[in-house]
């Protein structure tokens, strides 16, 4: 061996002795900070919660209720803080959605509510809502705990309605999500199976969304995504022959009303409502009504109800809502 090459085979060997430098790691997974983990995992899908920075996405959509299924497609172009675009087609049916400002523009073919189209574009809006963990489930008199499994950076919750397993990578970061129904307890309103998140504007967004419920199935895939440099304008010109209603991000509750008695059973009525600026229902339509028969009944009850004023800046607005019930 030559000189040179006892050099560096010396030297070789005294890097291989220096300490190994290592990247900190994120704690690990345990049961104390798993369900604070998941609950923020899944707030950052919300994307209604203004952000920072712009984002476009498009996907594909699979949609199946009573009737055959459907196929179309879901695309948003947000431009924080106050506007953005929703093209959604399904089937036949087609919805454009553009704010900008103080105003939002509404165009829908047919010119009436779709209810498939309002369930797809809530899931994809905030996928994660409503699917943390609760700490404790009252089920009649009895108080049940979840129990809490910890394996290879996954945790799994469980109690007497749900089966709850969200996985994290070494940085902590959510990689898949889901959530199914204990054993057919047929009170758990939803089965949602989230995965192949990746970041998209400063949240991190699955790229695989589905939704299984009492009534229908979403099953969604992310095409493309991407965050944006400032749009072009034409993106967020109204659609000709659109309905304007008054908006704003975050609308205040000048005058409140007994909230709609929310439920997870089979047995349900569905409607959707447009509430006037006066609390007053202006328009009602049954998505589902299980009991026919009474429908004149509960549609009348419905609509003498009161329901909550939202204001922009101290002016009432009209808006649009669903209700899950069971109380008139």
């Amino acid at each position: 061996m030559t000189n040179n090459e006892l050099k560096t085979t010396a030297l070789l060997l005294s890097l291989f002795a220096l300490p190994l430098f290592s990247r900190p790691q994120a704690p690990l997974l345990s049961d104390v900070n798993a369900s604070a983990l998941l609950e923020k995992s899944l707030a950052a899908t919300n994307l209604r919660t203004p952000g920072a920075r712009p984002f476009h996405f498009s996907s594909t959509i699979k949609y199946k209720s009573n009737g055959p299924g459907l196929t179309g497609r879901y695309e948003i172009f947000f431009s924080p803080p106050d506007r953005y675009r929703i093209n959604l087609t399904i089937g036949k049916m087609s919805e454009i959605q553009v704010v900008s400002g103080d105003k939002i523009f509404i165009s829908r073919l047919p010119q009436k509510f779709s209810a498939e189209a309002w369930r797809i574009a809530e899931f994809m809006w905030s996928p994660g809502v409503g699917l943390q963990t609760p700490s404790k489930l009252m089920v009649g008199a009895t108080t049940s705990y979840p129990d809490i499994k910890i394996a290879d950076n996954c945790e799994q919750e469980s109690d007497v309605l749900r089966v709850r397993r969200a996985c994290f990578d070494s940085s902590q970061a959510m990689t898949s999500f889901s959530i199914q129904d204990q054993k057919n307890s047929r009170l758990a309103e939803d089965a949602v199976s989230l995965s192949d998140f990746h970041s998209l504007g400063d949240r991190r967004y699955p790229g695989r969304l589905i939704k299984k419920s009492t009534w229908d199935t979403i099953d969604a895939t992310v095409e493309s995504s991407d965050d944006k440099s400032p749009f072009d304008e034409s993106t967020f010109t109204p659609p000709a022959n659109s309905l304007a209603r008054d908006w704003c991000v975050a609308p205040q509750v000048i005058s409140n009303a007994p909230a709609p008695h929310r439920v997870v059973d089979y047995a349900v009525f569905v409607y959707y409502v447009l509430v006037g600026t006066d609390g007053r229902a202006k328009k009602l339509t049954f998505v589902n009504d299980p009991v026919q028969f009474a429908l004149p009944q509960h549609q009348q009850a419905l609509e003498n109800r009161p329901y909550a004023v939202l204001a922009c800046s101290g002016k009432p607005i009209e808006y649009e809502m669903v209700v899950i019930t069971n109380s008139f």
